[in-house]
Order: structure tokens, then C-alpha cells, then sequence
């Protein structure tokens, strides 16, 4: 088994099925988190109301928001 692989599944049993969803108005903090996760169930969003949209479509979506202020 490759260390990706490896990585993914113990993303997935932390998430435990889980999608996260990483809002932030700079697209960089996103698809880093998301790189760190080896895109596995990670979801971006770079606006509150583009957040919004994907906890309205799915119930099992855990959400971390960052803010600079």
C-alpha cells in the first residue's frame, strides 16, 4: 500500500465519513488544507453563502471556517 493511500484511509476513519467543508475567502487556504487531506471528502467554499449551499445539499458535512481578523 502507497503512504497516499495509506493517509487517505486515516483521513476517512477521522472523518468517519464525513465531508469537511474549509471556508475562506482566500482559495489558497482551501486547497491547501484539501492538498493536506489528499482531497479526500474535502469540500471549499470561498464565501459564507457558497457554504451555505453545500450544508443545504448534504447533512453529514463538517465545516471549518477561518478568518484573518
Amino acid at each position: 500500500m502507497h503512504l497516499s493511500q495509506s493517509r487517505r484511509r486515516a483521513n476517512e476513519a477521522t472523518l468517519d465519513g464525513k465531508t469537511l467543508l474549509v471556508i475562506d475567502d482566500e482559495a489558497t487556504i482551501g486547497t491547501t488544507i484539501k492538498r493536506l487531506l489528499n482531497d479526500t471528502n474535502v469540500l471549499t467554499a470561498n464565501s459564507g453563502q457558497q457554504g451555505m449551499e453545500f450544508i443545504s445539499k448534504s447533512r453529514s458535512i463538517l465545516c471549518f471556517v477561518t478568518s484573518s481578523c
